[in-house]
Formats: C-alpha cells, structure tokens, sequence
C-alpha cells in the first residue's frame, strides 16, 4: 500500500494524495491479498467468483457471438 511504501498512515494519504494515489494504493492492496490467496490455496492461484457457471458460460457466448 501506498502508506506503507512511504511510511505515512492511510489516512495521510486519503487527505493529502490524489486520486492516482488512491488507485495505487487499491490496486496493491488488490495485488497484495491475490499473492496470500494464492499462497493459501497451496499455489493454485484460483480466485472465487460470485458468478454461477451458467451465467460464466453466457458471457463466453456473448464474446464469442461478438456482442460483448
């Protein structure tokens, strides 16, 4: 997270940065919680939706009929 990186407290950051701040900051916190997930799923890096298999293979369909 950008606070850490800088050694400031989060709420520093939400005062004083910027939106592209903010968006860092999310994006490695992102980064940060797919490299534990994925060491405490022994390695397999499988993320969890909340999409059913039905409604995953619709989308497939829809790309593939070129309307998405």
């Amino acid at each position: 997270m950008v606070a850490k990186r800088y050694a400031t407290l989060p709420s520093q950051v939400l005062k004083m940065g910027n939106s592209i701040d903010v968006k860092c900051a999310l994006m490695s916190l992102q980064h940060e919680n797919y490299l534990n997930k994925k060491v405490s799923d022994n390695g397999k890096g499988i993320k969890e939706t909340d999409h059913s298999i039905d409604e995953l293979q619709a989308m497939m369909d829809n790309v593939r009929a070129g309307n998405g």
